[in-house]
């Protein structure tokens, strides 16, 4: 049991970590390969579980060659695995591309589901981006849990913290406007509907006294 459990052990701490073999394309490829397994739980990825299943597959197969690799077997040629990287990072790149036109679209659609799924999706460089992201979640902050890389800029930043509080604090002065204007509204609205009816009640009195005084007349 106990040795079962070391091999275990051995085997997650070994799959931590990444094969030396051709690891200026590798690295790439198996960093992101966790933050692309997790693509399948966004709304954006409704269609492509089947396709990033089967790639997750592929890098942890390479991954596991690249270490046999490593460790001097001959069951795979160097160049049989450099061959399968180069197939992988083409794959990996194309889901990097994916993300960043995502993100482009959530910020011209303004959709804060899509942007803060991209943002938080691993695969996203949102240090260069940082001023974007911000500027999109200080003017949506009510759809959009800031929790991930928003909350990591907060912490981060106290220039946006303060931007974030100017932002409540005239939320709150344009709340109490509408509230006082349609306040207002409702009050002029019923002295107007109340002058409306004492002008009704008078117009009245006056056609029935003129009929009164026009019998009168009569008789």
């Amino acid at each position: 049991m106990i040795k079962v459990m070391i091999i275990s052990i051995l085997a997650t701490l070994l799959f931590a970590q990444n094969p030396s073999v051709y690891s200026a394309i590798g690295d790439e490829i198996y960093n992101n390969v966790e933050a692309i397994d997790k693509l399948k739980s966004l709304s954006a990825y409704p269609y492509e579980e089947e396709k990033i299943t089967k790639y997750v597959i592929d890098v942890k197969k390479s991954k596991k060659n690249g270490f046999k690799i490593e460790s001097g077997s001959k069951e795979i040629s160097a160049s049989d695995y450099l061959k399968t990287l180069r197939r992988l990072v083409k794959v990996n790149a194309s889901f990097i591309r994916k993300v960043n036109s995502m993100f482009e679209r959530s910020l011209k659609d303004e959709n804060s589901l899509l942007f803060i799924e991209m943002v938080n999706s691993g695969l996203l460089d949102t240090k260069p981006r940082q001023k974007e992201i911000m500027d999109f979640y200080i003017n949506h902050q009510d759809d959009i849990d800031p929790s991930g890389v928003i909350q990591t800029f907060l912490d981060e930043d106290a220039e946006l913290r303060r931007r974030q509080a100017y932002w409540l604090e005239a939320k709150k002065r344009k709340e109490a406007a509408r509230v006082k204007y349609l306040r207002e509204k409702d009050r002029a609205e019923e002295e107007a509907l109340n002058q409306k009816l004492t002008e009704e009640v008078k117009e009245k009195k006056k056609a029935i006294r003129a009929h009164q005084k026009q019998e009168l007349n009569i008789h």
